[in-house]
């Protein structure tokens, strides 16, 4: 068992190497160390529920889909957002990165699927 946050999780995913487990919750991702049952770090800063979970191949980006169609992107190394979509009113309902990490590809409720560049050399600073 992991001590999670005693919300109902909404959203798992497992990095690809098995080493970090994602859990999603209403305004918070936590990521955990597998191995040694260590919260890592908890991504926090918007008020939604996570819906969907991915890591990109690397395992270097986390990606949370939301009920309410925005995507968030951060750095799983720093903690830092590197993006946010809005993909429409209607939720996630499914995402995924290409095998390099620099494409997210989103799927939402309304039917639609929408491919995001997410090559972090190339991302606008949202936090700044």
């Amino acid at each position: 068992d992991l001590p999670t946050r005693r919300r109902p999780t909404t959203a798992l995913a497992f990095s690809a190497d098995g080493k970090q487990l994602a859990a999603g919750f209403n305004g918070a991702v936590q990521l955990w160390d597998v191995a040694n049952r260590k919260l890592a770090r908890t991504l926090e800063g918007f008020e939604r529920t996570v819906t969907r979970l991915a890591f990109s191949p690397k395992g270097d980006l986390i990606a949370a889909g939301t009920g309410d169609g925005q995507v968030w992107v951060w750095s799983v190394e720093t903690g830092r957002r590197t993006h946010i979509f809005d993909t429409g009113p209607r939720g996630v309902r499914s995402l995924n990165f290409d095998a390099t990490g620099k494409l997210l590809v989103v799927a939402t409720n309304r039917a639609g699927v929408t491919v995001w560049d997410v090559n972090p050399l190339a991302a606008p600073e949202p936090d700044a």
